[in-house]
């Protein structure tokens, strides 16, 4: 028996297999399990007729014998030349390169998947005999990065048979039930028996088919199955599901609903098999981004995995999948407007974040969900059927604040609005109005409001003016202006209003920040009367409060009053307040108490 050299440094690739292309050592056996696949599939294309199988031994440890595997395929066997092809040279061309496109139906890489053995051996013996051959050939490849091989005499039947003890530390994998649960995990879907053989016993692993190859008579029947399939792979219990099956028949399996609510940063995972073997269970790139309501298994025929096998190349083919599924749940959504509307209803309700995503990103689908949309308005949570029962004209406030502080009066003057400040709700408006042209869709904000207040009679603006007068001089300190105006509810004493870049200035203003040069840069651009817009605080004059301070001739009570409304009005409006209104506050509390205690 001659002794040849790998012709590279086998320590060096044991190194990037188990440290840096595999995630877990335990993919040796999908490695063999594909190298198997791959030889049973180029053996049909020549025989349809064969029976296809596998067969895994364990031999328990004795001694100091320790554990083996014998892991034993019927399918084409390996040629004189292909055992150096895919053996002596890992990584070449040549001969390799024309074998691969002739094995075009093949998932594995041989060599590479032999290899990986070498995860948890020290020695791998191979016996193989091609349908093509007369002989069979033992090969036995070391970890120090030799190997040998020779040709055997005797009756072989075509296949191939490897043998691998287990190396020090190595024992768990040897273990019955871990060998079984990980065959079961990548050979699950394959479609020839893969038999696990311990003593006497012999045990089938992939006796469950999946549902999508199982013809069922009865719709109820075939709908628990389902379902109960996917509890027994996710833990999850399903009520609902979408059965995926691209234009092509390449890609087939089912689109679980999530039953609970799934945050859009969430990266849901899915369960993917290639030609029937487990590629990822955590495959995260096969859906697009706003189907992260559902968990799907899936095999496909025609993805490209990377050499980890253990995710799929970002390119064309995946891009074209990707879009196809997709299509395939947004059909069968739509399929729920016009077969079970309540259905669709209910899962908008529980899914908001994708459904909204979809349709900013789909017209048409848009159209069918944007009726069963709730939003917030000051009649409380409406669709927009039910808002334009009472108002043709959908207003609508982008800022949750300032809808709050504004409810109450659009409900007092009796004019609906919309909440439009949560996540995707102008967005969804705004594509209403680009889509349905008779649409009258406005935004507002309070300003709108306190234009169309009534304004105070003449005698009454002379009764207010020595109280504007003082207003208008402690607001100027805060960038604010004193205005008055009649207004429901009249409970209501103020009412505060910013332009959108004064409540950026304000919100930019943060203590000692002036050695900052973005601080330095704010407080030049506040400082600038040209620049620095000013605010409104809109007075009630139907308000009791401001009616006697009205009244009131006393200028240091008249100041502080109207501070400490300034104060208040920003609290009732929700907007942030500064280190200077927090004083005006705390200062204001205790004259109040002085003058009360006077």
């Amino acid at each position: 028996m001659k002794e040849h050299n790998f012709q590279v440094n086998l320590g060096g690739i044991i190194d990037i297999l188990s440290n840096h292309l595999y995630s877990e050592e335990k993919v040796f056996i999908r490695e063999l399990l594909q190298n198997a696949t791959d030889a049973i599939s180029a053996r049909s294309q020549m025989d349809r007729s064969f029976k296809a199988e596998v067969q895994v031994e364990l031999i328990a440890a004795e001694m100091d014998m320790p554990a083996q595997i014998i892991f034993e395929d019927n399918g084409i066997g390996l040629t004189m030349d292909e055992v150096h092809a895919f053996l002596s040279s890992i990584g070449s061309s040549s001969k390799r390169d024309a074998l691969q496109k002739k094995r075009k139906d093949f998932i594995g890489q041989f060599g590479i998947g032999l290899l990986s053995c070498f995860m948890v051996t020290n020695e791998i013996i191979m016996i193989t005999k091609s349908v093509k051959a007369e002989k069979a050939i033992e090969w036995r490849g070391r970890s120090d990065g030799s190997y040998s091989y020779k040709e055997l005499e005797g009756d072989y039947d075509a296949g191939t048979k490897i043998f691998i003890q287990a190396k020090k530390g190595k024992e768990t994998y040897f273990d019955v039930e871990k060998l079984s649960e990980t065959l079961h995990l990548y050979g699950a879907l394959l479609p020839y028996p893969v038999n696990v053989i311990i003593g006497s016993e012999k045990k089938l692993i992939n006796a469950v088919r999946a549902p999508w190859e199982v013809y069922f008579e009865d719709e109820e029947i075939e709908k628990q199955a389902i379902l109960d399939y996917g509890k027994d792979n996710f833990g999850i219990t399903f009520t609902d599901y979408i059965p995926l099956l691209t234009p092509d028949g390449d890609t087939q399996g089912v689109a679980y609903i999530l039953p609970h609510e799934v945050s859009p940063s969430a990266k849901v995972t899915h369960k993917v098999y290639l030609k029937h073997m487990l590629i990822s269970e955590k495959a995260d790139n096969l859906l697009p981004d706003w189907a992260f309501f559902v968990k799907c298994i899936i095999n496909t025929e025609v993805l490209r995995p990377t050499a980890s096998r253990e995710a799929f190349y970002e390119d064309k083919q995946l891009r074209k999948t990707r879009n196809e599924l997709g299509d395939l749940i947004k059909e069968y959504l739509m399929s729920l407007e016009e077969n079970s509307p309540e259905k669709l209803k209910r899962l908008y309700v529980l899914h908001y974040h994708a459904m909204n995503t979809l349709a900013l990103h789909d017209d048409e689908f848009f159209k069918i969900i944007i009726p069963y949309v709730p939003f917030e308005t000051d009649r409380g949570n409406l669709t927009l059927p039910e808002f334009e029962k009472i108002s043709h004209e959908i207003r609508h406030i982008p800022d949750v604040d300032e809808f709050r502080q504004i409810a109450g009066i659009a409900a007092a003057q009796g004019i609906p609005i919309i909440n439009s400040g949560y996540t995707y709700k102008r967005e969804l408006l705004e594509k209403l109005e680009r889509l349905q042209k008779g649409k009258t869709i406005v935004q507002v904000n309070t300003e709108h409001f306190i234009e169309n207040f009534e304004e105070p009679l003449p005698t009454e603006k002379e009764q207010a003016a020595y109280f504007m007068k003082i207003a208008n001089s402690v607001l100027q300190d805060y960038k604010c202006q004193a205005i008055l105006k009649k207004f429901n509810p009249s409970n209501l004493a103020t009412l505060y209003s910013k332009d959108e870049f004064t409540a950026f200035l304000n919100s930019m203003k943060k203590p000692n920040d002036d050695n900052t040069l973005w601080g330095g840069i704010m407080n030049e651009l506040a400082k600038n009367e040209f620049i620095s817009g000013y605010a409104k605080l809109c007075f009630n004059l139907e308000n009791p409060v401001v009616k006697k301070l009205i009244a009131l001739s006393q200028e240091d009570k008249l100041s502080l009053y109207i501070k400490v409304m300034y104060v208040q009005a920003l609290l009732l409006g929700h907007h942030p307040l500064q280190q200077e209104d927090l004083n005006i506050l705390s200062d204001g509390l205790t004259k109040l108490i002085d003058f009360g205690m006077e």
